[in-house]
């Protein structure tokens, strides 16, 4: 009985969230173009877009609190538009956090700045 269950691979888990977001060539001084999420794999993305990417082009793409760092790895037509792979090389995660933590920086300092600069007049 035991020789007669199914084999379980370990394969990463892929959702289609559909979500819409801004992709960014980095090699280009252009605004992002907008995406949409086709798939995700814990190894990339793929992505729906109205123009192509050249492949070996490396992407920003922001998704929620999320920046994705990576390159392209294939890009062909799919359907009206384009579907590229995008391998994941960096991540950079909890980005609110560290905005709210840089403005909280940003205020003490200035805080400080502000006592030593009345402690100094005061002499």
């Amino acid at each position: 009985m035991a020789d007669k269950l199914p084999v379980q691979r370990n394969r990463p888990p892929r959702y289609k969230p559909r979500e819409s977001i801004p992709v960014t060539v980095l090699a280009l001084l252009q605004a992002p173009t907008e995406g949409t999420i086709a798939n995700v794999s814990t190894r990339g993305l793929a992505l729906r877009l109205h123009e192509p990417i050249p492949t070996e082009s490396w992407v920003q793409v922001s998704v929620k609190d999320t920046t994705l760092v990576g390159q392209v790895q294939y890009c062909g037509a799919a359907g009206h538009g384009h579907m590229i792979g995008v391998e994941i090389q960096h991540s950079l995660k909890r980005l609110e956090q560290l905005r709210k933590l840089n403005k909280l920086i940003a205020e003490e300092t200035d805080a400080l700045e502000r006592y030593v600069d009345s402690f100094v007049l005061r002499k």
